[in-house]
């Protein structure tokens, strides 16, 4: 299998995307502004445990990809670069894994760290489901599955700052922040189906086109809008709605299943920019 990285793919921005560097950024601003809307209060030690935890699932769903391809002229480049570095990779994941486990234990309190055991939990699940052979590969749909953990983890640190009433509006956060994440994925996945295919992944846009993804964002934006009445602040609706339009307006500039020029750079970006934005106008404590 190839292990070089296409001259294409050399930027910075493209360095870090390979690097699975953007999955912890997106985490952890979607932490922060969620933290700073709901509690009015962000706890760094949650933040990093947070973006070293999706680094490490992240980089062992890619390595894990990658060494099950067989068929190289198939596979992205962060999948090549993830399953052709050698010892050097599992090396950097072992010592981030014991760095993420030191924060954690020394930064989080004893019901962050339990709520934090039961993401731990699905992620290992969900790591099973996609991973192993059996009836789960084949039936669920591999970018639901990241959706809810993607915000099962953002929501999780939220959860023991709010007091029992407020957490109503944390659980339709997480559930809108899903149908986002499982959106973004299912339009990556639109624009990389030929890799899934290569490697027998259960996926929902298997049967899925550019118009329905388009509807399918359309309606989230209206559930969005309905739920975030009801049940959020209006900064923390705002920025959903402004991530949904930024993959209607990605969504509808791609070409049967080709993206748009630096689609994948896109559509990372955009989905961390509203919450980015949402912190530097609440400007949340840090505790």
């Amino acid at each position: 299998m190839a292990t070089t990285v296409d001259r294409a793919d050399a930027g910075p921005v493209s360095w870090a995307l390979l690097l699975a560097l953007d999955a912890p950024l997106v985490a952890g601003s979607w932490y922060a502004a969620c933290a700073g809307a709901l509690a009015e209060a962000v706890r760094p030690a949650c933040a990093a445990v947070l973006g070293l935890s999706v680094w490490l699932v992240y980089s062992a769903d890619r390595w894990l990809d990658g060494r099950r391809l067989h068929r190289p002229h198939a596979a992205s480049a962060r999948h090549r670069l993830a399953a052709g570095g050698g010892r050097l990779p599992v090396a950097v994941w072992a010592c981030v894994l014991a760095l993420d486990v030191v924060v954690a234990l020394r930064g989080l309190s004893a019901e962050e760290l339990r709520v934090g055991y039961l993401v731990l939990a699905g992620a290992a699940l969900y790591l099973a489901a996609v991973h192993l052979p059996g009836p789960a590969r084949w039936w669920v749909p591999k970018e639901a599955l990241v959706g809810i953990l993607f915000s099962a983890g953002v929501s999780a640190f939220v959860w023991p700052a709010l007091t029992p009433a407020s957490r109503t509006g944390l659980v339709a956060f997480a559930l809108c922040f899903a149908a986002v994440c499982w959106l973004d994925c299912q339009l990556v996945s639109l624009w990389e189906r030929r890799v899934d295919v290569a490697q027998g992944l259960a996926t929902a846009s298997g049967g899925l086109g550019r118009r329905q993804v388009l509807v399918l964002l359309a309606v989230a934006a209206v559930a969005i809008l309905l739920v975030g009445r009801a049940w959020l602040p209006v900064g923390l609706t705002a920025a959903l709605l402004l991530a949904v339009a930024w993959l209607l307006l990605l969504t509808a500039a791609t070409e049967g299943s080709q993206p748009p020029r630096r689609g994948r750079q896109l559509v990372d970006l955009g989905l961390a920019a509203p919450a980015l934005l949402l912190l530097a106008i609440v400007r949340p404590v840090v505790v």
